[in-house]
């Protein structure tokens, strides 16, 4: 292949036209992009996942714990930047959670 040739240059012809099928293609690689493009922006434009402490709260909840104000505070801890995070799970094993719903909760948090 020289500089201006191209893939569709070695193409047959259309049996029916005489032409290439070179339109065919280049619609499908035109539809293929467009299509690729569009779903590559739908992933991009995503909102990322909010964690809240309610769904700490909520998940505590439905697993059969009262919501104390310790661990209503526990999960409003989980959902901070700094090292306050890391009081979550400490607070909410003081107060009787099992380790595996401490990890969950807290995760749910800070997700």
């Amino acid at each position: 292949m020289n500089a201006q040739s191209s893939v569709f240059d070695s193409l047959p012809d259309s049996p029916t036209t005489g032409k290439a099928h070179v339109s065919v293609l280049k619609r499908l690689a035109v539809a293929g992009s467009a299509l690729a493009l569009a779903v590559g922006a739908a992933v991009t434009v995503a909102p990322a996942a909010q964690a809240l402490p309610s769904d700490c709260m909520t998940y505590l909840v439905d697993r059969g714990y009262t919501l104390t104000e310790r661990r209503a505070d526990a999960c409003a801890y989980g959902d901070w930047n700094g090292i306050e995070r890391f009081l979550c799970p400490g607070i909410l094993t003081d107060t009787g959670v099992k380790e595996s719903h401490v990890i969950t909760a807290c995760r749910l948090t800070a997700a």
